[in-house]
Order: C-alpha cells, then structure tokens, then sequence
C-alpha cells in the first residue's frame, strides 16, 4: 500500500514538473516568435555552438595563467601592461570612483588618450 502511494506521489511529481517544464517552454518560444527572434530558439537537448548565428569564437592569443607569474616581474609587467582593467584600477574602470574616473580609465586605456594633468601647477594656470 505504501510502495503504491510512493510510485504515486512520485509519477504526479515528475507529471507536475514535465507540465511546468512544458508551460514554460511554450511561453519562452511565444516570447521569441513576438519579438522576431525564433531563429534563435533551440529546442534540441544539444547544440553546435559553432553552428549557431550568433557565435563568436574569441580567440586567446597568450594563455600565460597570470597569477603564476611572480609580481614585479619583467613577464608579469608586460602582462599587466596588456590588461585593460587591473586590481588597482578595478573600482575606476566600473565607475565606483565617479564617472569622470570612469571617463580618464576608458581614454588613457581602451582610446590611448593622454590623460589630463591634474597637478597642482596645471590646476593653478587655469
């Protein structure tokens, strides 16, 4: 009797869970259709990410694992050089200092600008 009630309980579960699974599959793909975009609906259980429009393989030209390299290191000078965002420069470049940080660390790093002098001398000749 037990046993019964278990196989039970369990198959209205696993039923419960498949309708569920169903509604929200059907509501996702309506959402997709609407907004014009089904084509990149996927309904099979795998994919070829190399097949799918939307891909793009990012190539890793240098896989040296940065934090093995000892710090202050001609190597790890050379990588940290590279980086756009450091932990020094962490909260300036999200914008926790400001926006107009923000703005510098976008145009001395990602635009290659020379960042305004802000030394004392500069700020007196204006």
């Amino acid at each position: 009797m037990y046993l019964l009630k278990a196989q039970l309980s369990i198959h209205l579960r696993d039923e419960y869970f498949y309708n569920k699974v169903n509604f929200f599959f059907g509501m996702t793909f309506v959402t997709t259709f609407l907004s014009n975009s089904e084509a990149t609906f996927i309904t099979a259980r795998s994919i070829d990410l190399e097949s799918h429009p939307d891909y793009n393989f990012i190539l890793v030209n240098d896989l040296t694992d940065s934090r093995k390299v000892k710090q202050r290191s001609p190597k790890w000078h050379a990588i940290r050089k590279k980086a756009t965002v450091t932990g020094s420069t962490f909260f300036k470049a999200l914008g926790f200092e400001g926006l107009k940080k923000q703005r510098e660390h976008f145009q001395d790093i990602i635009c290659g600008l020379p960042l305004p002098d802000s030394s004392e001398e500069a700020q007196k000749k204006t």
